[in-house]
C-alpha cells in the first residue's frame, strides 16, 4: 500500500544561496513525497530558485520571521489545514543536515512497522536535568525537529492546528527550542498521541546523539549527517570524542562525495574551524606530476639576497605562461629586473612597492596594498573565463620557513590537488607554533568589528576566524582564481575605505573567508611525515592552550562524555549496563 506524503522543507541561508548538498537532500526525498513545498526564510538568488522549482512543487520565499516555527507554519497554511488530513504523512525537515549518507528506504520501512505512532522522527534527545536552555527542572525527551513525520490521525486532530496558531512569538534560537523542538513530543503525547523514533535516545549514551554519536548513527543506517559537526567548536568536539575525519570517511565509503560535503559547510564555518573539524590536511611529496592546465599567477616578496636566490630557483622551474609579480624594496628593483631578464619564459614581471610587515615603521600607505587587495586586482586582470591559480610565496627571505609552496617540485604536486578536488579553493601552510613564540592573542572587539565591516563591504558573507586564524601573516598560500566571482567588490578601483582602515595583518584575515563565501573549501598541505589528518587538530590544541591563561582543556563533564562515547564504541555490552545507571545518577545529582 502506497503512502501519500506532503513535505515542507524549511530553509535559511544568510547569503540566500542554495548549495548543491541541499538539492541532493530534496532529490533523495522526492520519490517518497507527492506534494513538496520549499519554504525559504529570507531571500533566494533567482538562479537558485529556478533550480529548486525543477525539484519541488512550490517555492515560498518569506520574511525571515519566526525561525523554523514561522517557516513551517507558512508551509502548513499554504497546503491548507483541511487539505493536510488527506495525506497519510507530513514531513517537516530543514537544511541542517547532509543526506542521503545511507538510503532513506530503511527508515521509512522501520517507521511503517510502527503504524500505531501518530508521529515519528529520526533521532531523539533524552530527558535532561536541569533544562540546559531554560530555567526549568527538566528538558523532556523529544524527537529532534530537524526531521519529523506527522501522520493522518494527528493531522486531522484540531489540536495540531491550534498548536501552530497558538505558538508564542519565536524571536531566537532558544525560543524555538523551548516552545517547539523540546515541547512538540511531550505536548502531543499528553493528548494521547504516540511517537516513534527510529534511533531512540535509549540506544545512545549522550545528550545529543545526532552530534556526539554521529558515527554510531551512520553505522546503524541513519541517512543524515548534521552539518553543525563541522562548524562546532573543535575543542568541544575533541573533548567528546567526535572526529569529523572519521565521519567524512564513513560518508565517502557510502558513496557521498567529500567535495560536496565540504562545499556544503564552507560558507557557514570559520575557515580554520572547518579545517580542524574535517581534518583537511594533505601530505605532498616531490612528484613528476605535470604543471596544471590553469595559468599560474605568482607573487613573491624579495627583500634580501637570500630571497632573491630563492626566487631565481623558483622562476627557473615555472611554466612559460606564468605571470610573476614581485614586491621588493627600492634597492632590490634593479636586481629583480636583472634576474627576470634571465628567465624570458616568464612573460611579465612587475615590480611593486612591498607591503609586508617586514618593513616595520612604515605606514600602510607607504607599504602599498595588502596581499588580498593585490590578489584581487591581479586576478581581475585575467580574462573572465581564465582558470588561473594564484600562488603567493609570502616572504621568500624568511629562512626559518621551509615552505612547500616555495619549492618547485613540491609546489607542482600541491597544485595538482586543485585538479583532483573541484571545490578546493585555498591551499595553506601553517607552521607549528613553538613554545617560545609569543602567545596568540585574539583581535580586540573593535578591531574584529572593523575586519567584519570590511568583509561586508567586499561581499564576503562567510564567517571570519576570530580567535585562531587560518592564515599567518606573510605565510605562503595558493588560491583558485574563480573565487573572485563571489566577491562583489571591484578590485580595480581604489581600495574600499573599510579595507584601507585595516592593518595588513587584519586584511589577510579576509582571504580564507572570501574563498569560503564562494562555496570553496580549504586544505592544509604538509610534507610526508610532518603529520597526518589530525595535524590540524594538534595545532589547534596547542594554539588554543596558549590563548588560555591556565592551559585548561575541558572539565569533568567533557571528559566524562568522551569516556561514555569510548565505552559505547569499544564495549557495547558494557555500555548497555553503564549508560542507564549513569542517566539515573545524573537525574539525581544534575548535569
Amino acid at each position: 500500500m502506497s503512502v501519500t506524503r506532503a513535505a515542507v522543507c524549511l530553509f535559511y541561508d544568510q547569503a540566500a544561496r542554495v548549495d548543491e548538498y541541499m538539492e541532493l537532500v530534496l532529490l533523495s526525498l522526492r520519490p517518497f513525497v507527492s506534494r513538496f513545498l520549499f519554504v525559504a526564510n529570507g531571500a533566494l538568488h533567482t538562479e537558485d530558485e529556478a533550480r529548486l522549482r525543477l525539484i519541488v512543487d512550490e517555492v515560498i520565499v518569506r520574511e525571515n520571521e519566526g525561525f523554523d516555527v514561522g517557516g513551517y507554519r507558512a508551509g502548513l497554511e499554504a497546503i491548507g489545514w483541511e487539505e493536510l488530513g488527506a495525506f497519510d504523512e507530513l514531513l517537516l525537515f530543514n537544511n541542517t543536515f547532509f543526506a542521503p549518507i545511507n538510503p532513506w528506504h530503511s527508515v521509512f520501512e522501520a517507521a511503517a512497522a510502527h503504524s500505531e505512532a501518530s508521529f515519528w522522527g529520526l533521532t531523539e534527545a533524552p530527558e535532561v536535568r536541569p533544562h540546559p536552555f531554560a530555567a526549568k527542572r527538566v528538558m523532556p525527551r523529544h524527537i529532534q525537529s530537524h526531521f519529523i513525520a506527522v501522520r493522518s490521525p494527528l493531522l486531522k486532530d484540531p489540536e495540531f492546528r491550534s498548536y501552530w496558531e497558538g505558538m508564542p512569538p519565536i524571536r531566537s534560537y532558544l525560543d524555538s527550542i523551548e516552545h517547539h523542538e523540546s515541547r512538540f513530543t511531550e505536548y502531543f503525547e499528553s493528548l494521547g498521541h504516540s511517537s516513534y523514533a527510529v534511533y531512540p535516545a535509549s540506544a545512545y549514551a549522550s545528550e545529543n546523539p545526532s552530534i556526539l554519536e554521529a558515527g554510531e548513527l551512520l553505522d546503524a543506517g541513519c541517512p543524515i549527517l548534521k552539518r553543525r559537526i563541522f562548524f562546532h567548536d573543535p575543542s568541544y568536539l575533541d573533548d567528546h570524542g567526535v572526529k569529523g575525519i572519521e565521519l567524512i570517511s564513513k560518508a565517502v565509503e557510502r558513496g557521498y562525495p567529500e567535495d560536496l560535503l565540504l562545499a556544503g559547510v564552507a560558507r557557514v564555518a570559520p575557515p580554520r574551524v572547518l579545517l580542524v573539524n574535517a581534518g583537511l590536511v594533505e601530505a605532498v611529496d616531490a612528484s613528476t606530476t605535470p604543471w596544471p592546465d590553469e595559468r599560474l599567477v605568482l607573487h613573491a616578496i624579495v627583500d634580501s639576497s637570500a630571497s632573491l636566490s630563492r626566487l631565481r630557483g623558483l622562476l627557473s622551474a615555472l611554466p612559460p605562461e606564468t605571470r610573476a609579480v614581485i614586491s621588493c624594496r627600492e634597492e632590490f628593483v634593479e636586481q629583480v629586473r636583472e634576474q627576470s631578464s634571465a628567465f624570458p619564459q616568464c612573460l611579465e614581471i612587475q615590480v611593486e612597492p612591498c607591503f609586508t610587515a617586514v618593513f616595520e615603521g612604515e605606514s600602510r600607505q607607504e607599504r602599498g596594498r595588502g596581499r588580498f587587495s593585490t590578489m584581487l586586482r591581479l586576478l581581475a586582470q585575467e580574462p573572465e573565463d581564465a582558470r588561473s591559480l594564484y600562488i603567493d610565496c609570502g616572504d621568500l627571505g624568511d629562512e626559518d620557513r621551509d615552505s612547500i609552496l616555495n619549492d618547485a617540485d613540491l609546489l607542482r604536486s600541491a597544485l595538482d590537488l586543485f585538479r583532483t578536488r573541484p571545490r578546493l579553493g585555498l591551499l595553506v601552510e601553517v607552521r607549528s607554533a613553538t613554545e617560545d613564540e609569543a602567545p596568540l592573542r585574539p583581535l580586540k572587539p573593535e578591531r574584529f568589528e572593523a575586519v567584519r565591516n570590511a568583509a561586508l563591504s567586499l561581499g564576503i558573507t562567510a564567517p571570519l576566524d576570530s580567535r585562531l586564524p587560518l592564515l599567518e601573516p606573510s605565510a605562503p598560500f595558493a588560491i583558485r582564481a574563480s573565487f573572485i566571482t563571489a566577491c562583489a567588490h571591484d578590485p580595480l578601483r581604489d581600495e574600499d575605505a573599510a579595507v584601507n582602515a585595516l592593518t595588513i595583518e587584519e586584511e589577510e584575515l579576509l582571504i580564507a573567508s572570501a574563498v569560503a563565501s564562494g562555496g570553496f573549501h580549504m586544505l592544509q598541505v604538509v610534507k610526508p611525515g610532518q603529520g597526518g589528518r589530525e595535524f590540524a587538530l594538534e595545532q589547534w590544541r596547542h594554539d588554543a592552550a596558549r590563548c588560555r591563561p591556565d592551559g585548561h582543556r575541558g572539565g569533568f563533564a567533557q571528559r566524562a562524555a568522551f569516556l561514555r562515547s569510548f565505552i559505547k564504541s569499544a564495549a557495547p555490552g558494557l555500555a548497555r549496563v553503564i549508560v542507564p545507571a549513569y542517566r539515573r545518577l545524573k537525574g539525581v545529582f544534575g548535569r
